[in-house]
């Protein structure tokens, strides 16, 4: 029975995917706006343990609400995945062997074995597994990954506050993931070197972790990530053989002294391009394009299976103070 009175009742046309979100928090309530308000689709329900934060999204979203996820399959032909990293191969596992195409926020797994069977499993099934690497978006569209050069050196920061989002990780599952697809797009060679160190602060987990790392092409990548920062800063600086291009994405501003012709990323431009004014939502609508169409997702869960492998090196030579 849902947690919701009279949610649920939802007209859906034959051409319309009948969607649920798994997840209730910060994300999930952004991908349950995202269907609910997408022509392609209906969102049916909203599946969360924490019945309170629950309630209070699917009332809002008119969706019906339930805390086991075993209520919600009957009703669906999709689902989102927004939960804790930790929890995302058991869903994903559920939802897959019971028919349901799955958008799963990053990472796709924390083991590479478990990645592995989420991938056999929609290829066994004909499914459209998509990873929330929503940036890779941005880079697509802002030119970035047509640059005919290979960057020789990158240098990525993704720092900020603590939420107390996400804590059943390390700062690298967590946010470092991001960065390593975007940079395994812009570069496609294989890790070597890695030196890494950590620090926990405010979890189990190193909640700042710093890391050079040398790709076999002879790139060299500086990359850190923290949660326990004063202020936000989120930044790459991509540097190749006649140029640099630097994004700050806090200040909203691109410096490109390339030859490379780009996007502008934050100018008025960008307001009518989907893919970098709303990233979530463009994802959300190719995610559902795939699933009408049977067209391959941009983000494969396999790119999204080799930036967990990198994660987990960063990790494995982490040293921790």
């Amino acid at each position: 029975m849902s947690l919701v009175s009279g949610a649920g009742h939802r007209q859906t046309s034959r051409d319309q995917v009948r969607a649920g979100v798994v997840g209730a928090g910060y994300f999930g309530r952004f991908h349950a706006q995202k269907y609910r308000d997408h022509d392609d689709s209906v969102l049916m329900a909203i599946v969360d343990p924490k019945t309170d934060q629950l309630v209070d999204v699917a009332s809002e979203m008119h969706a019906q609400a339930y805390g086991d996820i075993a209520c919600m399959l009957d009703l669906v032909d999709v689902a989102t995945i927004a939960t804790p990293a930790t929890t995302h191969f058991q869903i994903a596992e559920t939802l897959l062997k019971a028919g349901k195409h799955v958008l799963l926020e990053k990472p796709i797994a924390t083991k590479i074995e478990d990645a592995q069977k989420l991938i056999d499993l929609a290829d066994e099934r004909g499914l459209v597994l998509q990873i929330g690497h929503q940036e890779r978006y941005v880079f697509a569209s802002s030119g970035l990954l047509d640059i005919p050069e290979k960057p020789k050196k990158i240098v990525s920061k993704r720092h900020g506050p603590f939420s107390g989002r996400n804590t059943d990780c390390c700062a690298a599952m967590d946010l470092m993931v991001h960065d390593f697809d975007m940079i395994h797009a812009l570069n496609g060679s294989q890790v070597g070197r890695i030196q890494a160190n950590g620090r926990s602060v405010k979890t189990p987990h190193a909640d700042e972790v710093n890391a050079t790392i040398e790709l076999e092409d002879g790139c060299v990548i500086d990359i850190s990530a923290s949660r326990i920062a004063r202020e936000r800063e989120r930044s790459m600086q991509l540097v190749f053989e006649d140029g640099e291009v630097e994004i700050d994405f806090v200040n909203r501003a691109v410096k490109n002294t390339t030859d490379f012709a780009l996007s502008d990323l934050f100018g008025e431009s960008s307001k009518n391009n989907p893919a970098i004014g709303d990233p979530l939502g463009y994802g959300v609508d190719r995610f559902l394009n795939s699933v009408k169409s049977g067209e391959a997702p941009m983000i494969r869960p396999q790119e999204a299976q080799r930036a967990l492998q990198t994660v987990l090196a960063v990790t494995d030579a982490m040293v921790l103070s």
